[in-house]
């Protein structure tokens, strides 16, 4: 993934392109452009441009992050093993 050269939502124009939005997320011009076809990415078509509101990218940001709390290799093996034990339990 490439670094993003903003550290801030602050320092996002009021209007995002997709070569703007491919570097805010560190992704490729072309998975930029992409998204901004995606059905649920809420983009502002003008002619044959789209762009988005800062506003409404920072939201579908918010909505499309997920925290997973930070998980230690013995909570993994426990999970695991659980599992394992789960299934052959009901087997």
């Amino acid at each position: 993934m490439k670094e993003s050269n903003y550290k801030s939502y602050d320092e996002l124009p009021l209007f995002l392109n997709a070569a703007t939005v491919a570097k805010v997320l560190g992704v490729s011009p072309s998975s930029g452009y992409e998204l901004m076809h995606e059905a649920d990415f809420p983009v502002l078509k003008i002619g044959n441009k789209c762009v988005i509101l800062k506003e409404k990218f920072v939201e579908w940001v918010s909505r499309h992050t997920q925290y997973k709390p930070y998980r230690t290799p013995t909570k993994v093996l426990q999970n695991y093993y659980n599992h394992r034990k789960f299934r052959h339990d009901t087997q």
